[in-house]
């Protein structure tokens, strides 16, 4: 894990240098706070105290997320492992209200990946935000994924995978293909709880995979094919 230099941060009084927004979560089909509280749950006062803390893990110590990926066919190959934000050290986010970064790779052929995180949060309210004991926890916005990436060959094997406080079943992801795979849930990568949306699409119908950490897709007529797997998250210590 890499070394954050101390600091001391006043912030607003809750654990952060700002205000996070209310956002009523209710209608979705699926949310999960950061304290693992989700859909249909009652949420208990541990439950809010550790969405804080896990809210503050992400919005301070957040360092990297590492991945494996890849996306290549006869005309060339593009590959990620990872994305992070060794540019902004935990005492340099006493000012800021969002953290995130974007990664990509791609080919003269047209292979891509394009890989994004936004540590973007909000206090998220089981019916109207205007009555507190609806109040179950911290997560993220919901137009704010915490992760997401996409990889495409051309168009003929497509996959995309995002992890966010909130999700819909079934998921819209747009894979754009003729035929695909898709699912929807919870999981939980590095101890942190998330809602996930995974979709692989091919143009020919071929081999594809989708679970709740992975997703591959391959046209195999033209050798196109591409893949994610293995996240992690790391988080800063300090001295």
């Amino acid at each position: 894990m890499p070394t954050a230099t101390s600091f001391t941060a006043l912030g607003r009084g809750n654990g952060f240098p700002f205000c996070p927004e209310k956002q009523d979560v209710s209608s979705y089909d699926l949310w999960s706070t950061l304290g693992g509280t989700q859909k249909g749950e009652t949420a208990t006062e541990s439950e809010k105290n550790l969405s804080v803390v896990n809210a503050m893990k992400l919005y301070w110590n957040f360092y990297d997320c590492s991945f494996t990926s890849s996306a290549s066919s006869s005309l060339g190959s593009a590959s990620l492992s990872g994305i992070d934000d060794i540019d902004k050290e935990p005492r340099e986010r006493t000012c800021l209200s969002i953290i995130s970064k974007t990664a990509s790779d791609s080919s003269a052929g047209g292979q891509s990946l394009t890989a994004t995180y936004s540590v973007d949060l909000a206090r998220y309210y089981d019916g109207s935000i205007n009555d507190e004991s609806n109040y179950v926890g911290i997560g993220f916005v919901p137009n704010s994924p915490f992760f997401n990436i996409n990889g495409d060959t051309r168009g003929r094997a497509t996959i995309e995978y995002k992890l966010a406080g909130v999700g819909t079943d079934p998921n819209t992801l747009s894979v754009g293909s003729f035929d695909d795979d898709r699912e929807t849930g919870y999981v939980t990568i590095s101890g942190i709880p998330f809602v996930y949306e995974v979709a692989a699409g091919t143009r020919a119908g071929s081999p594809l995979s989708v679970d709740s950490t992975s997703c591959s897709a391959e046209d195999t007529p033209i050798g196109s094919s591409v893949s994610f797997s293995s996240l992690s998250l790391d988080f800063y210590t300090y001295t």
